[in-house]
């Protein structure tokens, strides 16, 4: 039995909601265990989605594996002869655009058995990087020269002057974005500005590129995807960039990377590597990237399909458990709202009692919800911790999980009632509960 003094109701909550929250309080509390339950169901639910929520975004961080290139196929030859080639293949029946996206490195680091030479690693001193990254270790950096139009376009998104960029000195701007999603994850504060990525020995590597401007990600400008998100890149504009490593480098062996894009990938790679071959182009290959890109894509979709599929399904056995367990409450409380409505609540103030009687359920699962579900979702960021740098919740699902809560009880509640809005007072009375 219920004791009296456990229905007790705090004075500010009938301050705040009037006689009908103070029924509603009391209510839950006589409920017991099926209040219990419904509380519980709830926050597992919620516990539930949102941690897999954050698995599922941490293991897509966490891959570097993933990339999202904006092209299909790309082709290489020699600089002198990469006009000639761009004009053939963006004439070829099937070719929907063609662009440059050669990229070379700067390593800062390397294996035990590379003979490489490194750049100056002046540029990856811990200074230059936001708190939230300060742990982040520069193996290296992206330099990606795109057409000059494509580089135009990336100073005009973020309103930077283009006549800084085409001068004596060969600058190029870093694209401030360690995951390339729409939240912004900024790496670098301003201090990289004026910075150079250059070699201590010129000559035989590739030319100076002084860092002139941070640029934001944007996801509908492709050209920022040639660089898969955990790599920091630095955009420069071709003319530029070739005409300065003609400075240090011999012509010869200097090349220039198509990317085609294409939905007929298989036709299109036979017809340029066949132009390739027999048309006497040096230094050639070309790389047909579909296949690869669709097995990496699927993986991707199954393992996010499996978990929120397996997530969904427990969502849907737990919202019909909830609805099961309010409907047979509603039911069994019918002689308690005669009670109610013989003693004078107008159906207002008891519309007003049981809504809130959902908003307090509601209130309860998501008290204990969404705190279990931050630290379970900030004990896997700690074990993604070498890989994912700043823990960063999806506020916006939160939210929207919020929303569905109180939705799903206003739902279940209104179905309930809206079955003996019209019953007999004296008919409900008399009746005996089942």
């Amino acid at each position: 039995a219920i004791k009296a003094r456990n229905l007790r109701v705090n004075p500010v909550i009938r301050k705040i909601f009037g006689y009908e929250g103070e029924l509603a309080y009391k209510n839950l509390k006589r409920n017991g265990v099926k209040g219990k339950v419904i509380t519980a169901t709830l926050a597992v639910s919620v516990i539930m989605f949102l941690t897999t929520n954050y698995f599922c975004n941490s293991v897509a961080r966490a891959n570097k594996f993933e990339l999202d290139l904006p092209y299909q196929i790309v082709a290489s030859c020699s600089l002198s002869e990469s006009d000639k080639l761009r004009n053939a293949i963006g004439e070829m029946d099937g070719v929907d655009n063609v662009y440059g996206v050669s990229m070379i490195q700067f390593l800062f680091k390397k294996a035990p058995e590379s003979t490489k030479e490194l750049a100056n690693t002046d540029i990856a001193d811990q200074k230059f990087l936001l708190p939230e990254f300060a742990d982040l270790s520069l193996a290296g950096m992206d330099v990606c020269i795109v057409d000059d139009k494509e580089f135009d376009r990336i100073l005009e998104d973020n309103g930077l002057d283009k006549g800084a960029y085409y001068g004596d000195t060969l600058r190029g701007v870093l694209l401030n974005d360690y995951f390339h999603e729409r939240k912004p994850s900024e790496v670098f504060n301003d201090g990289i500005i004026g910075q150079a990525l250059h070699y201590d020995n010129a000559m035989e590597n590739p030319p100076a590129i002084e860092i002139a401007g941070l640029i934001k990600y944007d996801g509908k400008n492709s050209i920022l995807d040639l660089t898969p998100k955990g790599d920091i890149a630095v955009y420069v504009p071709t003319s530029m960039y070739y005409a300065k490593a003609k400075e240090v480098l011999p012509e010869d062996k200097l090349t220039v990377d198509l990317g085609v894009e294409t939905t007929r990938h298989k036709e299109i790679h036979d017809k340029i590597y066949s132009l390739l071959e027999n048309d006497g182009y040096h230094s050639y290959y070309c790389n047909d990237f579909a296949d690869s890109l669709q097995v990496m894509d699927t993986i991707t979709i199954m393992l996010k399909t499996a978990m929120y599929g397996f997530t969904g399904l427990l969502s849907l056995i737990s919202v019909a458990n909830i609805v099961n367990t309010i409907s047979t409450g509603v039911l069994l409380r019918r002689k308690e709202f005669a009670m109610y409505k013989s003693v004078g609540l107008e159906s207002g103030g008891f519309k007003k009692m049981l809504w809130l009687e959902t908003l307090l359920y509601g209130m309860k699962a998501l008290i204990l919800g969404i705190p279990i579900s931050l630290l379970l979702s900030y004990l896997m960021y700690r074990t993604f911790d070498s890989n994912l740098h700043i823990f960063d919740p999806d506020l916006i699902m939160y939210g929207i999980v919020m929303a569905s809560v109180f939705g799903i009880l206003g739902i279940c509640m209104a179905l309930s009632v809206n079955k003996i809005k019209n019953e007999n007072i004296i008919d409900a009375l008399k009746e005996d509960a089942v």
